[in-house]
């Protein structure tokens, strides 16, 4: 080869070179410049934070729920309190320590159905007759009782837990996990806005972990929230911080809904499992709120939930059912309630009572709605 060919070869290589750092130089700008925008938002909200600092708040549920060392709190049982959301609004916490008076005698021949979930389950804002297990009961054939294991605030981890300490005794026929998207990133964190604190969960060589038990007790209302709290709920905030730096460090780092949809799909496998044990099928809804509704950021992100979710259920051999389109074309204003989480309305409670009844006879074998069995 000539000195000519050698020299032109290396000029090639060299504006190869240039062009391959150039593009490297100005991805790794952009990526900065992203960060630092991040970085400042999220050092905006710490000075801010530390200019007033954020205190622990008060939740109605803490009037109705104690310190419980292996989910954080819990129902106090023997509990009834009048007119508790507004007029002829009660909530009452059987002595088994479920929404309701019913009690619950493993020895009934009742035909036994578990309503698991966080606030919407246990019906946040309507009165005992208005959730929709309540509504769920009325729907089915005589002879079905519906007991009400939601909790509000609870993560599907910690549904988990309840389920695991409640099962033995309650001797369910079929169990009806009813979760919302916030249930899933709850895992990502172990401390509330209102100052409990949560077991942990994560998944470590392929088996479910859960950590922080005891679980530490209740910080008091007007208490300052730890900064590192504080950091964790703005990083939240400001995603495309922890996506950017994820990608500067490895290009397999999950973000916080793909780790919490990691752990989540562990647990419920768990979840089937204590089912499986005792001979109990098990399906999952997912429920969608306002925003999820409306909003069509909120609405992509439900979408991915629901498509990984129906995905991983379906290989596992569990009924999934989206209700999202239970309650498109319905007006907002009568199926939420008017207050900051915009729960359920007792009509909304309706809509997903309704809709549980219809879907469940088709994936359970054993089981019919009222309204299918007065028709025939």
């Amino acid at each position: 080869m000539s000195k000519q060919s050698l020299k032109a070869g290396k000029l090639k290589m060299s504006r190869r070179k240039k062009l391959l750092f150039a593009g490297l130089a100005a991805l790794f700008g952009v990526t900065l410049l992203e960060g630092f925008a991040t970085w400042f938002a999220v050092g905006s909200d710490l000075v801010q934070n530390w200019k007033q600092p954020a205190q622990v708040g008060v939740l109605s549920e803490e009037r109705h729920c104690q310190y419980d060392e292996e989910f954080g709190w819990a129902n106090k049982p023997e509990t009834v309190i009048t007119d508790f959301y507004g007029p002829e609004m009660t909530i009452s916490i059987n002595s088994q320590g479920f929404r309701g008076l019913e009690n619950y005698d493993a020895m009934n021949d009742a035909y036994r159905l578990i309503c698991l979930g966080d606030s919407f389950t246990l019906g946040y804002g309507v009165d005992d007759r208005e959730t929709f297990p309540f509504q769920l009961q009325q729907n089915l054939k005589a002879g079905t009782q519906v007991v009400n294991m939601g909790q509000g605030g609870y993560s599907v981890g910690q549904s988990y837990l309840w389920l695991k300490r409640s099962a033995p005794e309650l001797k369910p026929d079929l169990v009806v996990c009813v979760f919302i998207v916030e249930d899933f990133r709850r895992l990502n964190s172990t401390l509330t806005g209102n100052g409990f604190s949560t077991p942990q969960f994560e998944v470590e060589n392929g088996s479910l972990v859960v950590s922080n038990i005891p679980v530490p007790k209740k910080l008091q209302a007007g208490e300052t929230l730890s900064q590192n709290f504080a950091i964790a709920e703005s990083l939240t905030n400001h995603s495309m911080l922890a996506k950017g730096i994820a990608k500067m460090v490895s290009s397999e780092k999950m973000d916080a809904d793909e780790h919490a949809l990691f752990v989540a799909l562990h647990l419920l496998r768990e979840t089937s499992r204590i089912c499986n044990e005792m001979n109990c099928p098990m399906v999952v809804a997912l429920t969608p709120t306002l925003p999820e509704l409306f909003d069509p950021a909120s609405s992509l992100k439900y979408q991915q939930y629901s498509d990984s979710l129906k995905s991983f259920l379906k290989t596992e051999g569990i009924p999934f059912h989206d209700l999202r389109p239970a309650f498109q074309n319905l007006d907002s204003e009568t199926i939420f309630l008017d207050e900051k989480f915009h729960h359920y309305s007792a009509e909304g409670n309706r809509v997903v009572a309704e809709a549980l009844a219809n879907w469940l006879p088709y994936v359970v074998g054993n089981i019919s709605s009222a309204v299918e069995t007065e028709s025939q």
